[in-house]
């Protein structure tokens, strides 16, 4: 999963992977700006829509990314922004809308750990089941 992944170094590496032959869940706030990988990587690409400062699209995304591959091996955190300027030039709504922003992205990080640890819990659970009959 790559996030902010619609231009820049995030379209640079989901062009990088796909070219390698990788599965990617490429996400951006306007995923049809993806369109054009989707055409050309129909079988390898998964584009989702994820504005990470909204946590329904962040759980959306993952559910999503899950759905299509049952599992992330990787998580690219490129979503977010730096502050352009002296700390002091920025307006307080430019400085909460940025850390708002990359804290998001720890938040992410933080659920897929959280949603992977749970199914490698139930696939031991299931193991010991089937073990067991």
């Amino acid at each position: 999963m790559i996030t902010g992944s619609s231009s820049g170094f995030g379209r640079s590496l989901v062009e990088a992977v796909l070219k390698k032959g990788d599965r990617v869940v490429a996400t951006a706030r306007k995923p049809e700006q993806l369109d054009d990988l989707v055409q050309q990587y129909q079988e390898t690409v998964h584009a989702v829509r994820l504005d990470v400062t909204n946590l329904q699209d962040v759980e959306a995304a993952i559910k999503s990314a899950l759905n299509q591959y049952d599992r992330i091996d990787v998580l690219v955190n490129n979503a977010g922004y730096p502050a352009m300027g002296a700390i002091e030039e920025l307006s307080d709504d430019d400085t909460r809308r940025q850390f708002e922003t990359n804290k998001r992205i720890l938040e992410i990080l933080q659920r897929i750990l959280s949603l992977y640890l749970f199914m490698q819990l139930v696939k031991m659970t299931n193991t010991k089941s089937r073990c067991r009959i």
